[in-house]
């Protein structure tokens, strides 16, 4: 499996640590609940549960960027085989067939998968919601304290996890650490 793959996905966990039970379930959830759910979820390793929270244009793009890679890597006759095993798919036809959230469902539960440590990391965290600012009526940044204990040392960071409306519903977003993440494995990915 490709090491690169396998990065963004830690990325993912330790930038994104989002939270779910059914958007629908939270039909008119405040940002800062969505947060707290979609944060909760992520500790306790509620992969799929984490995924409904994010944002369904988020969903796409992280979907499309990494189509869009294979799809070049066949172009240019290179083998995307490492993006299919984190996916668990056998071939490019059956990763275009994966909605956005099966995508990234399957894509983090096999990061987890192969990072243990990660979950280990990720259910042994806390985060306590501290507030939010609103930019606009359809997105807020919900300001956030997470404590880990990563390898015996406690860490604690404030961190950002910006949420935006999706018709009556608030959606977790991709942060940007996750999104020039994502290009660096795209070009990685295409050098190879």
């Amino acid at each position: 499996m490709n090491r690169y793959v396998v990065k963004i996905g830690i990325l993912l966990i330790l930038f994104i640590i989002p939270t779910h039970k059914a958007l629908s379930a939270n039909y008119n959830s405040s940002p800062e609940r969505v947060a707290e759910l979609y944060l909760s979820s992520w500790q306790k390793s509620e992969i799929k549960v984490a995924i409904s929270y994010i944002h369904p244009e988020a969903l796409s793009a992280f979907r499309k960027m990494f189509i869009d890679v294979a799809d070049e890597m066949i172009k240019n006759n290179k083998n995307p085989s490492g993006l299919y095993g984190v996916l668990g798919v056998k071939d490019f036809e059956e990763a275009k067939k994966l909605s956005s959230q099966e995508f990234c469902t399957n894509f983090l539960s096999t990061i987890f998968e192969m990072q243990p440590n990660l979950k280990k990391i990720q259910n042994e965290s806390k985060y306590q919601i501290l507030g939010s600012v609103k930019e606009s009526d359809n997105l807020c940044h919900v300001v956030y304290r997470i404590t880990a204990n990563i390898n015996g040392a406690n860490i604690t960071m404030v961190k950002i996890q910006s949420v935006m409306k999706t018709g009556n519903h608030w959606g977790a977003l991709f942060d940007k650490n996750i999104q020039d993440m994502g290009a660096m494995v795209r070009n990685k990915l295409l050098s190879q």
